[in-house]
């Protein structure tokens, strides 16, 4: 699926899309407070959450970038989710305590990132990742004591 994104993309745009050709990013963009025009080949929800109408999204060939979500708590959209080509990168998310719902990913091509989530207390949802093909970094989550999750 190639999409243009607009100031106008909705959450709804997202139904019926299993396959995301480019990258994929829910949250507030900080290092520019404009929305910008339009990306090539990536979508870009701002100041949303992840949605429910993410549920049928099964590839990312991108980037998945969950960051800086004002009051993301719950994964689950993404269950059925099960391939990112490129990063994920999960951080800045205040509410964020549980991975949960990512249970279906198998395969992160580039760098898995996991940063700065104040709650996150637990990675249990990332059991079935058997395949990182770049570094995996977790870090600066205050309330992660374990790395039971990752087993």
């Amino acid at each position: 699926v190639k999409k243009i994104v607009t100031s106008d993309t909705k959450a709804e745009d997202l139904v019926g899309v299993t396959w995301v050709v480019g990258d994929l990013r829910f949250g507030r963009d900080i290092s520019d407070s404009s929305f910008q025009s339009s990306w090539d080949d990536d979508w870009h929800f701002v100041d949303e959450d992840v949605p429910v109408q993410a549920s049928g999204i099964r590839c990312v060939e991108g980037d998945l970038s969950i960051s800086n979500t004002k009051s993301t708590a719950d994964l689950s959209p993404l269950a059925n989710l099960a391939v990112i080509e490129g990063d994920l990168d999960i951080s800045f998310n205040d509410q964020l305590t549980t991975l949960t719902g990512l249970d279906g990913i198998t395969t992160v091509g580039g760098n898995l990132d996991i940063h700065d989530n104040a709650r996150l207390t637990t990675l249990t949802g990332l059991d079935g990742i058997t395949t990182v093909g770049g570094d995996l970094r977790i870090q600066y989550n205050a309330q992660l004591t374990t790395l039971t999750g990752l087993d």
